[in-house]
């Protein structure tokens, strides 16, 4: 089986501030008076763990007898998904089973005033050398209401704009349904690379079914850029990704 990928340039709105960063107040409001008597934000109330894979413990960190902690930044979307998981701190071997694993995992949605919404919930594993598996340390940290990168500026590529680079992209694997049918075909993906090189809000814009639409967003989950560049600085850019599966 082979999965090949392509990237193609999307168009996106790029950001714009207010004059001077300024935000401007009722005439006539006291401006302390207003943010004192402003409506405090409904807490965020957790989803429950549904599915979790847990991470193995690597050979090569056993042979370089590494353990401890490692500890993710996890961005859980608003269907429960997990669309990015970040290594915070943690040996790289190790930081790699986790990522590896915590990107399948799902959760019942966060809520804030009886609506899901996106969340970043940073998620501790202990690896410990006596067990085959990193185990995960409970309760969970409080989660926090997470952003896009497009929420400090969406870029598209071209016009001093530089195009992301994939630097570890690992082929998707195909599913069971479609290999016994023989299914070929190509699998579209949009998604937003951010200024750290992480791919976010992964959705299927044009699906191939049988399962391989899930195997795609699931391999690029794991795959890490080179940011794209504008200026000398990194910045978001939105992308599509073809996904082409054969037998």
């Amino acid at each position: 089986m082979k999965a090949l990928y392509k990237l193609a340039w999307v168009a996106a709105l790029v950001y714009s501030c207010g004059a001077s960063g300024q935000t401007a107040t009722p005439s006539g409001t006291d401006a302390t008076k207003t943010v004192a008597n402003a409506p405090q934000a409904a807490a965020i109330e957790p989803g429950r763990l549904l599915y979790k894979e847990d991470p193995k413990y690597p050979k090569e960190a056993r042979k370089q007898k590494l353990q401890g902690q490692v500890l993710l930044q996890v961005t859980v979307e608003e269907n429960g998904s997990v669309s990015r998981a970040a290594a915070l701190s943690g040996e790289l071997p190790l930081a790699k089973t986790a990522v590896n694993a915590v990107v399948k995992w799902k959760f019942q949605p966060f809520t804030q005033d009886g609506h899901p919404l996106r969340v970043q919930q940073n998620v501790v594993l202990n690896f410990d050398p006596t067990n085959k598996v990193a185990e995960l340390q409970l309760p969970l940290p409080a989660p926090t209401v997470a952003k896009l990168p497009s929420d400090h500026g969406l870029f598209r590529v071209g016009g001093g704009v530089s195009p992301p680079r994939p630097l570890f992209s690992p082929n998707p694997q195909y599913s069971d349904e479609a290999r016994k049918a023989k299914y070929q075909g190509v699998c579209v993906l949009s998604l937003i690379v951010g200024p750290d090189g992480l791919p976010w809000n992964i959705r299927v814009a044009r699906s191939l079914g049988m399962g391989l639409d899930e195997k795609a967003i699931e391999a690029v989950k794991q795959w890490r850029f080179q940011p794209a560049m504008k200026d000398g600085k990194p910045v978001a850019v939105a992308i599509n990704v073809e996904v082409q599966f054969r037998l």
